[in-house]
């Protein structure tokens, strides 16, 4: 099972500052052998918050990342984009990496966000699943037309020289069948009952067996990692009591290095091939050592050593319903408690996570990185965490 990093593309903090913080995460992301670096797709994070375009942002991160040849990703919530625009960023940015370009994706769900970028909530499915159609077309140097984009014999001309890996975050039966159609990796979301994680990697599975296509499961997770367990502890439960992005305490990791890293290996047993973690950070000031990814002196548990991919189950989440919504305090944005910030519907009630929909707003960049070195072994199920 592999370790790559969500960096949060949202901050509190000035534009420089943050940007260079930003690059430095990148950089040490890099230097520590992480799988995969990439980032989100959040518009509109409120007074007193700023976002750092994805696409931008990650052609700089590039220049501390690409030399590793390593996957490098941006999420794009494709109802709410110009398909032709998606894929000239993305035969942009590919041909920027030495390595695989990875497109994660999801139906989004904010209408406050939709309306801002001039698209509409209605109909996301089917122009979620036109829209993927059209960028692979695009990206594989296919011309193009669509009588629901309203264009004809559209082409780019950048086309990666790698086939571009697709993620796709969802969270219930119909999206997953839908990834698994478009031979997409599941991007799961954690769920508060482990149940339903069985259901939907069930159901993701079958459907990659019927359609032919590779079953990849990728599983995010919100982590704060301190070296006071305690400490850890006490500010992650704080950020879930003021709503950090609509999840429950079972849906994040806190503890001290090692803590973390073997609530972190159970996931390799139920079959996730990589766990994506992002940091999370508080504007407390003895957090300052907050926002770091899970470091041991040794191995994961001699249990994570199972054949990456074998046949298992991963957790999932975000509720049906559940919209994000403004709690009234400046600077906070609350999420109903038990509601999931990601979960998005169609016209049939089913819905789909999108991954970057903060709860409350914190200064995600308010960490000092780790000063050690993670070793990973890439086609090995662990990975070793050693001190520099």
């Amino acid at each position: 099972m592999e370790l790559g990093i969500s960096l949060a593309s949202f901050t509190a903090r000035p534009g420089a500052g943050a940007a260079r913080h930003l690059v430095a995460m990148a950089r040490a992301a890099a230097d520590g052998g992480l799988a995969t670096l990439s980032l989100g797709d959040q518009h509109l994070v409120g007074a007193g918050a700023g976002y750092f375009q994805n696409t931008p942002a990650l052609g700089r991160l590039l220049a501390e990342w690409s030399s590793t040849g390593r996957p490098a990703g941006c999420l794009f919530l494709l109802p709410m984009w110009s398909p032709v625009l998606v894929a000239e960023q993305v035969g942009t940015l590919a041909a920027l990496h030495d390595g695989p370009f990875v497109v994660q994706t999801g139906i989004g769900g904010s209408p406050h966000q939709f309306a801002a970028l001039g698209a509409s909530t209605e109909h996301r499915v089917s122009v979620f699943e036109e829209g993927v159609r059209v960028v692979q077309a695009l990206l594989a140097g296919e011309t193009v037309s669509s009588e629901r984009f309203g264009f004809t014999d559209v082409s780019i001309g950048l086309v990666p020289e790698r086939p571009i890996e697709w993620w796709m975050g969802t969270a219930n039966p119909a999206g997953l069948r839908r990834a698994a159609r478009f031979g997409a990796a599941w991007y799961a979301f954690p769920s508060a009952d482990s149940a339903v994680f069985d259901e939907h990697a069930a159901v993701y599975r079958e459907a990659c067996a019927e359609y032919g296509t590779e079953p990849r499961i990728h599983m995010r997770r919100d982590v704060m990692v301190l070296a006071d367990g305690d400490e850890a502890e006490r500010l992650g439960s704080g950020l879930i009591e003021l709503g950090y992005r609509g999840q429950q305490r079972n849906q994040i990791d806190c503890g001290t290095p090692d803590q973390v890293a073997e609530s972190l290996a159970v996931w390799a047993e139920r079959g996730v091939d990589q766990i994506v973690t992002r940091t999370m950070g508080a504007s407390d000031p003895t957090s300052r050592r907050s926002g770091t990814w899970p470091r041991s002196r040794g191995s994961l548990p001699d249990s994570t050593r199972s054949a990456a991919g074998a046949d298992g189950l991963a957790e999932h989440g975000a509720a049906d319903g559940g919209e994000d919504h403004e709690a009234g305090v400046p600077g906070v944005h609350r999420v109903a408690p038990g509601a999931g910030d990601h979960a998005d519907h169609d016209r049939t009630g089913h819905g789909d996570p999108h991954h970057e929909q903060p709860g409350t707003r914190v200064d995600l960049h308010d960490a000092s990185l780790p000063r050690r070195r993670l070793r990973s072994r890439p086609t090995a199920v662990s990975h070793c965490y050693r001190s520099r």
